[in-house]
């Protein structure tokens, strides 16, 4: 299948070690300045229909190679103030009587952390020195130069994507 091959390429490509850019932070990519493709907003059939893309200069940015680790979340957890914690839980993250940090069993520090609200995710940003993309700088991280609609390609891929059609959970 061309989709599936065209999502490993780019499963690939995300997943080697970055070249080094002594101007950037560590674990950080640089996106150059340029005019990136903006839209139409894809997975709504709708919005494919109605929405047409649109050029939009983007000022160069740094952004994660990887998404924040469970591990990343748990310290920026452990060092909030205990009163504010409550509000920043993520998902297989809970406080016991104390206000501790309590993980879920099978919890891996490696893995992406989830289920957070959007005020969690950018305390968690500031407390890393950090912020997080805006929704253009995301889309341009996501898309690159090449136009296409996802990631991987043009076309949507059922199993490609951890969506809920794919049935990973």
């Amino acid at each position: 299948n061309e989709a599936l091959a065209a999502a490993k390429a780019a499963y690939a490509a995300a997943t080697k070690e970055p070249e080094a850019q002594p101007e950037g932070p560590p674990g950080m990519v640089l996106v150059p300045e340029d005019r990136y493709v903006w839209g139409p907003w894809t997975g709504w059939e709708d919005g494919l229909k109605k929405n047409k893309p649109e050029k939009k200069r983007v000022p160069a940015f740094f952004i994660d190679v990887t998404e924040v680790t469970n591990g990343q979340y748990r310290k920026f957890l452990e060092k909030a103030r205990r009163k504010d914690r409550g509000g920043f839980l993520a998902t297989g993250f809970s406080l016991d009587e104390q206000g501790d940090v309590v993980v879920a069993k099978g919890w891996d520090p490696r893995m992406p952390a989830r289920g957070m609200t959007h005020p969690a995710a950018t305390a968690c940003a500031k407390f890393l020195g950090k912020r997080l993309p805006t929704e253009l700088e995301w889309e341009v991280a996501a898309r690159g130069a090449s136009e296409r609609l996802y990631p991987w390609g043009n076309e949507f891929g059922k199993g490609i994507a951890n969506t809920e059609e794919a049935g990973k959970g």
